[in-house]
């Protein structure tokens, strides 16, 4: 009964969370959208190539999973650390390559530490989780996270040509 309470809690937080964070910070949403489809979809593809038993075949079934599961805390990640970045006067300054790269990077913390936490979070719920699917779990999001976080930082780029409305 626990693991359904956790499991209904996991899901529903993002959910309520994350159209509160896009109303009051639409400057959110497109990271917040690309994270929702391309981050689960990164990790997937990396959780099975560490796997060696996996092939690339299993994304296609798996990918909607971690879509449904894991997609929504990546979209109030993103839109969080967005949020984050902006909020820093020096982003705005910076270069390009320099943004993205930094943003990469602490996408990539946070990846690697969400999906940690994540993964033995299930360990406890479940005991059938092993050190190596942790740790796997760990890289997938550390290389999600950077592709998530490395577009969020290309997408705080100043806008030219922007239509006034």
């Amino acid at each position: 009964m626990s693991e359904v309470i956790f499991a209904i809690a996991f899901l529903a937080t993002p959910l309520l969370v994350l159209p509160v964070v896009l109303r009051r910070h639409p400057a959110a949403s497109r990271a917040s959208v690309f994270a929702l489809f391309v981050v689960p979809l990164v990790g997937v593809a990396t959780y099975c190539l560490l796997t060696p038993q996996l092939s690339l075949g299993t994304v296609a079934i798996a990918y909607p999973v971690a879509l449904v599961s894991l997609g929504f805390w990546a979209a109030l990640l993103a839109g969080g650390g967005t949020l984050v970045l902006r909020s820093i006067a020096l982003v705005e300054r910076s270069q390009t390559i320099s943004r993205v790269l930094a943003a990469a990077a602490s996408g990539a913390v946070v990846g690697a530490i969400f999906m940690l936490v994540y993964s033995l979070a299930g360990l406890v719920v479940s005991s059938g989780v092993d050190t190596a699917t942790v740790e796997r779990c760990a890289v997938a999001g550390l290389v999600a996270g950077a592709v998530g976080g490395g577009f969020a930082g290309y997408d705080l780029r100043p806008r030219t040509g922007a239509v006034a409305g």
